[in-house]
């Protein structure tokens, strides 16, 4: 197997990828004959290298593509491993690396358990089907993976349009105090206007800001009929949308 260009991985995996084929004719053959590429070589390699009774089978998956490949060399491998064990074994596998490439961009590779890796490719997935249906009609689609990248931008950065909507956030908190003195602390969220603003507070004044114009509520004050028998007073802490 040759490799021309690419990283010390890709060399190290090129290299272990020969090693294994030695007990692989098959495969070996396939790669020789260029009718099987160096990826799903390595795919074979990988899974049949403790079982090469398996070798055919999945030279006949490799026949359909990568993904009937990917699937098969996954099933061989979790069939002869026993559950707990290759748990463990993946999760000591996990890893995140990004790097500049040479234009200046950002790029990465990262290795995370099926489960979670399901998880974030639902919704990736989901993130860039979006914003296909959301692209202008009348303008140049942009490339599958575009979309999935801004989605995954999003995912770890949240919505950049969220934080420019305007309004606040409110987080009113209501501190009640039953017959023995004990406090009690309830938090709900609202959605303010944009123009509502908290009201400043002296530099030495530590207690919970209120909302501009709102009123401490008495134990009487509708909303709060369940402090009736209670000191009830309620206060409202705003934040900016996006960031609560």
């Amino acid at each position: 197997m040759r490799l021309v260009g690419g990283g010390s991985g890709e060399a190290k995996r090129a290299i272990e990828t020969a090693a294994r084929l030695e007990s692989l004719p098959a495969t070996a053959a396939a790669v020789q004959a260029g009718t099987l590429s160096a990826q799903a070589s390595g795919l074979i390699a990988a899974a049949a290298v403790d079982d090469p009774s398996v070798e055919r089978d999945l030279l006949k998956a490799a026949a359909h593509g990568m993904p009937k490949l990917r699937d098969t060399c996954v099933a061989v491998r979790a069939a002869r491993e026993d559950q707990t064990a290759r748990s463990a074994r993946q999760k000591k596998l996990r890893s995140y690396r990004s790097w500049t490439n040479a234009d200046g961009m950002c790029e990465g590779h990262y290795v995370v358990t099926p489960e979670v890796g399901g998880a974030i490719n639902a919704k990736i997935e989901a993130g860039a089907r979006r914003r296909f249906r959301e692209a202008p009609s009348d303008g140049v689609r942009e490339p599958q993976d575009a979309y999935a990248a801004d989605a995954f931008a999003e995912a770890i950065l949240g919505d950049p349009t969220a934080a420019k909507a305007g309004g606040d956030t409110v987080h009113v908190i209501s501190i009640t105090r039953n017959s023995f003195g004990a406090r009690r602390f309830r938090v709900r969220s609202v959605r303010s206007p944009a123009s509502a603003r908290l009201t400043p507070r002296p530099a030495n004044d530590h207690s919970i800001p209120r909302e501009a114009g709102a009123r401490r509520r008495s134990r009487a004050t509708t909303g709060e009929r369940q402090c009736k028998t209670r000191s009830c007073i309620s206060y409202a802490v705003g934040m900016p949308h996006g960031r609560g």
